[in-house]
This record gives C-alpha cells, sequence and structure tokens, in this order.
C-alpha cells in the first residue's frame, strides 16, 4: 500500500507498506528460468514499512523491514540458507542515521562437507 502527499508548503506526509509479500512467488514470477531451475525457494516472507514526514529539507524517514521464515537452497545441494526471524529498524533525519538489525535462527547449511554455520 502506497499513501501520502507532498502539499503546497512541501511538507511530506508518505507510507509505503507490504506486509507478509511470499518471496517464493515474487522469485518463480519475476527470475530468470535458469536461475529458478538452479535454486529452490521454499518460503521467506518479507514485510516493510517506510515513511517519510515533515518539511522536505528536515523530514524524518522512518523504515521498518522484517523476513520471516527464509529457505533458500540450490539445487545442486551445495548450500541451504534457513533464517526463522529478522528484523531491522531505521530511522534517519538530516544530521543522524540510527537504526537496528535483529535476527534469531539463521544458518547457512552446507551438506557436502556436513558443515552449518549459525550466526
Amino acid at each position: 500500500m502506497i499513501d501520502g502527499r507532498i502539499d503546497e508548503k512541501s511538507v511530506a506526509d508518505i507510507s509505503i507498506k507490504a506486509d507478509k509479500v511470499p518471496l517464493p512467488m515474487l522469485f518463480n514470477a519475476f527470475a530468470p528460468k535458469e536461475v529458478r531451475n538452479a535454486y529452490n525457494f521454499k518460503s521467506g516472507d518479507a514485510s516493510l514499512e517506510l515513511g517519510l514526514n515533515g518539511k522536505l529539507k528536515n523530514a524524518v524517514a522512518t523504515l521498518r523491514m522484517g523476513l520471516d521464515k527464509l529457505y533458500l537452497a540450490d539445487k545442486a545441494n551445495n548450500f541451504i540458507i534457513e533464517d526463522n526471524n529478522f528484523f531491522g529498524e531505521f530511522f534517519c533525519d538530516a544530521k543522524d542515521l540510527k537504526g537496528k538489525l535483529v535476527n534469531n535462527g539463521f544458518a547457512i547449511n552446507l551438506p557436502k562437507t556436513k558443515s552449518v554455520i549459525f550466526a
């Protein structure tokens, strides 16, 4: 959803939101055939909330993003990437950029070497 405006005094009130967008469906719809044939994108939902508020010279931007239940593997069985939950939040104005990232359950599995990397 996209909503908002910039008024005649250059004051913005804009928001862009997407909630639980199924990444495998986007992958299957837009990735080139060769890429779709090489990877197995089983799951992953992305969420995004972007806001821009205030007079444009001094506007404050906010960004919240999330990724849930990611599972991506290559069909050659070289790697599997899994992530239970990822969340990021950022605030930006004319002087500062502040934010945080939180990740739970990230793992890269390398089946051929029987290795797993957790972060």
